[in-house]
């Protein structure tokens, strides 16, 4: 009987010791974030280091999980196969969260609530006062392939003639030359940072094409990952700390 209880003592320790060296193993472990960074303000690279809303973000997180960050660049059409494989452990890359999407992982919960917004040469302006004038002008639009802007002008914009663009600044060069596009249609953020970039030549309309949600994609098998993460936007949210990082990139965030 005393050798039961000294060998049931022994495993009990044993699997102590094993969680805790598993709990270390994690907390040591980087986090592998996965990106596109060609989403100025939400996340760009400037003088060779990520920047912007998600970069912040990130680093906030891995931070409070006391891991330390790794991002890993990747193509757009890469980014769900890389977390699928495990390549990387979070998505963050201005994602807006669809049903598409959804049915390959999962989202935490949302961040931001944005919209597709339209840009167009400020001489224009007044041609798309309101949003029937834009729906009924044949017109070409320049969208980021594979985007949900892309998606967007094909649902709504059913007149327009759509241009896709590898990015979308070429796209903003090119509505400023007059060159084969008249308008532009992307995620709220890219917008504005835009027609900010280049004021004197572009603006904003004042409407929205769609409503949508920006979160960050987590693998279905990582259900603790993306608990955690939402207990932290539930954290910032309250204390006013998400805020305070959009209003930094997004001087015009409600």
């Amino acid at each position: 009987m005393k050798r039961m209880g000294l060998m049931t003592g022994l495993m009990v320790v044993l699997l102590a010791c094993g969680c805790a060296t598993g709990r270390r193993g994690q907390r040591g472990k980087p986090l592998l974030v996965g990106t596109n960074p060609n989403y100025p303000p939400i996340v760009f690279k400037e003088n060779g280091l990520m920047v912007g809303v998600e970069a912040d973000l990130a680093g906030m997180i891995a931070a409070r999980l006391n891991r330390p960050l790794r991002f890993i660049q990747l193509e757009w059409d890469e980014q769900v196969g890389a977390l699928l494989t495990g390549e990387v452990d979070l998505l963050m890359s201005g994602l807006t969260v669809t049903d598409v999407r959804r049915a390959r992982m999962d989202f935490t919960d949302p961040y931001l609530q944005i919209g597709q917004m339209v840009l167009v040469r400020r001489k224009d302006e007044a041609k798309y006062a309101d949003v029937k004038r834009l729906l009924d002008a044949e017109i070409t639009v320049g969208v980021e392939n594979g985007t949900t802007g892309d998606i967007v002008v094909q649902q709504k914009l059913v007149r327009s003639r759509r241009v896709q663009y590898l990015d979308i600044e070429d796209a903003a060069l090119d509505l400023i030359r007059n060159r084969r596009i008249d308008a532009i249609v992307a995620d709220a953020p890219a917008v504005w940072w835009l027609s900010s970039k280049h004021e004197a030549d572009l603006v904003m309309l004042p409407y929205a094409l769609s409503e949508e949600f920006l979160a960050w994609g987590v693998h279905r098998d990582n259900a603790a990952l993306r608990s955690q993460i939402n207990r932290m936007l539930d954290d910032w949210k309250r204390e006013g700390t998400l805020r305070a990082v959009l209003k930094k990139w997004l001087p015009i965030v409600e």
